[in-house]
């Protein structure tokens, strides 16, 4: 019974230890795990083992596991090969197996492929030459879960010490793990969220990209929070998106950094990341690996693609420990990382182009500015010569209008008198192709001045129709004109500029038409949309059957030197400049302007005026 009680208080001294003091966390899959227990042996007891002398003494051990055991312990037996030969209930309840299914098959049955084969393998030595080993294990029960056991195993020997089996007592710490986990979790999430408010709170401001990038791995490489190389660089990618370029680097060496300056999208992880835009973790001298550059390949590496929304910035890599393991939660800083960097990064790269764009528009505004300045000095020397030229001309050709008036009044045959009236409509048209000139220099230049007169409307509309009555009857056409009933009697206006632009618009009139009529008519009108003050408005229509406009040529007739077509001045003649100065002198005045034409059937100029009745 004495091998009985050594059994006994071995299974009391593991049972009765911290469950704490068999574990070392690390994370992975979002529990905490032990590190690599390939760097690190399992644990080996001096704690006795058990020697049976038969079969007898076997199944009275047995008995005597059962009913020492605590309720929550998990208790099974098995063979010098390994091989299952007695499982309890609570082995049966955590691993979701049968006990049929149990019994005769090997430990490694549940086995859940996180610990490396290094770590069975020097257990196996332990407990082969007879020492009791204990570890913490992850276990695959039969639907997929997984669990974490706290494991003692200790030898059994028979009176001669030879190993004949071995007993193993575990201990469920899956809940311990996992709250542990959480707490772990929660400590990295928080200094996780530190490091990238150190990355966004970067200075900007007169920085140039690189130093701005260098800040930045600064910051991640000394929060001293991944198991990881303090070496790596960033790498942006090239205008051709088929290529990255390293555009900053944190301790890497010289020469490393000269041969991977350049990297094309197949090259390496590197590259690969930045053409499927998604990270690859690299293990050193692997194949992924072997793409890179010598002095890279000896690193194993995360590679985390750096994106502002959909698009591709560049590329993070970060070299690894020789033998480091892959790590979900090193994968998750930096990819919360690499998302930081691209923020930043993106928004340096907007701020550069607003900046370029900026200081572009600002040149060519300087530019416009410097030509338009230019233009409207050009502008303002041409004006000033064409009044200057047409004021000039103007007064001797008034004198030869004069003198050839007076000779027409004189004793002339007929061929002379032909002549003459020859001469003096010439000189008339000179005149007013002048007076057409000079009016308008004076508009460009703003020297025109409006007056304010009190106007009799049915007076002034007579004294603009009337004259044109002989034009209109030497061609055979109609001229009426009506005015509004309700139109005030008495307004006050300029009647001069009234005068000239209702003169040029019925002149216009009837010049382009051949038969049919030209009708003029004066009538009040709704005010424009625009109109602040509440006054009335006085609308004058010129409607004829003429030649008509095309609907193409409509927005530049009242543009200066310009009219319908180019045949026009040479069959009606015309400066094209008496539409141009309606337009300024009905624009000064406060009104519109504009036509209605078809072309075939004539046209329709109109003009709108505010009125200003006087009692």
């Amino acid at each position: 019974m004495h091998r009985i009680k050594a059994l006994q208080d071995e299974i009391a001294h593991v049972m009765s230890e911290p469950v704490g003091s068999l574990l070392r966390p690390k994370t992975l899959d979002t529990q905490v795990l032990p590190e690599s227990l390939d760097q690190n042996p399992p644990v080996k007891t001096n704690s006795p083992t058990v020697t049976i002398t038969d079969t007898a003494d076997n199944d009275l051990i047995w008995k005597e596991v059962a009913q020492i055991a605590h309720a929550h312990s998990i208790v099974s037996f098995s063979d010098l090969m390994g091989n299952i030969t007695q499982v309890n209930d609570n082995f049966l309840q955590i691993s979701k197996y049968s006990k049929s299914e149990l019994i005769g098959q090997p430990h490694s049955l549940l086995r859940s492929n996180f610990h490396p084969k290094s770590f069975f393998d020097r257990m196996w030595k332990t407990i082969r030459s007879g020492e009791s080993w204990k570890g913490t294990i992850k276990n695959k029960a039969k639907d997929g879960s997984y669990y974490w056991v706290k494991t003692l195993i200790t030898p059994i020997k028979d009176a001669s010490g030879t190993i004949v089996s071995y007993a193993s007592i575990r201990t469920d710490v899956t809940d311990f793990l996992e709250m542990k986990s959480q707490k772990k979790q929660l400590e990295r999430k928080a200094n996780s969220i530190d490091i990238l408010n150190s990355v966004y709170a970067i200075d900007r401001q007169d920085k140039s990209l690189r130093d701005i990038i260098l800040s930045a791995l600064n910051v991640m490489f000394n929060a001293n929070c991944l198991k990881v190389l303090q070496s790596g660089g960033v790498y942006l990618a090239n205008e051709d998106n088929k290529s990255l370029k390293l555009i900053a680097n944190y301790n890497m060496k010289a020469d490393e950094a000269d041969e991977v300056r350049q990297i094309g999208f197949d090259d390496c992880p590197c590259g690969e990341t930045a053409k499927n835009k998604k990270p690859i973790f690299a293990m050193s001298n692997s194949e992924k690996s072997d793409k890179c550059f010598s002095s890279a390949s000896q690193y194993g590496s995360y590679n985390v693609p750096i994106m502002l929304g959909d698009e591709l910035i560049g590329v993070l890599v970060v070299y690894l420990v020789d033998g480091a393991v892959r790590d979900l939660y090193e994968e998750e800083f930096l990819a919360d990382f690499s998302h930081a960097l691209g923020v930043i990064v993106g928004f340096k790269l907007r701020e550069d182009d607003l900046l370029s764009t900026r200081r572009s528009a600002e040149l060519a505004a300087d530019k416009a500015n410097k030509a338009m300045l230019e233009a409207q000095a050009a502008e303002l020397a041409k004006t000033n010569f064409l009044a200057t030229m047409s004021h000039e001309l103007r007064t001797p050709l008034n004198g030869i209008t004069g003198m050839l008036y007076s000779i027409q009044q004189s004793p002339l045959n007929p061929e002379q008198l032909e002549d003459m009236q020859i001469a003096i409509s010439s000189a008339d048209l000179l005149v007013g192709l002048l007076s057409d000139i000079l009016d308008f220099s004076k508009l460009e230049y703003g020297a025109v001045n409006l007056e304010t007169l009190p106007v009799d409307t049915r007076q002034l509309a007579k004294e603009v129709v009337v004259p044109f009555r002989g034009a209109a009857a030497d061609k055979n056409l109609k001229l009426v004109h009506d005015i509004d009933e309700s139109l005030p009697e008495i307004v006050l206006a300029d009647p001069t500029r009234l005068k000239q632009i209702s003169t040029n618009l019925i002149s216009n009139a009837i010049k382009f038409t051949k038969n049919g009529i030209v009708h003029v008519s004066v009538k009040l009108c709704d005010p424009p949309k625009n109109d602040k003050f509440g006054t009335k408005w006085v609308i004058t229509r010129i409607t004829d059957t003429g030649i008509g406009i095309p609907l193409e040529s409509q927005t530049m007739v009242f543009d200066r030197f310009s009219q319908a077509d180019n045949s026009t001045t040479r069959q009606f003649g015309g400066t094209g400049l008496g539409l141009a100065i309606c337009k300024q002198l009905v624009e000064r005045m406060g009104g519109e302007i504009g036509v209605i034409s078809e072309p075939g059937k004539g046209s329709c100029f109109w003009f709108k005026l505010p009125l200003i009745p006087v009692n």
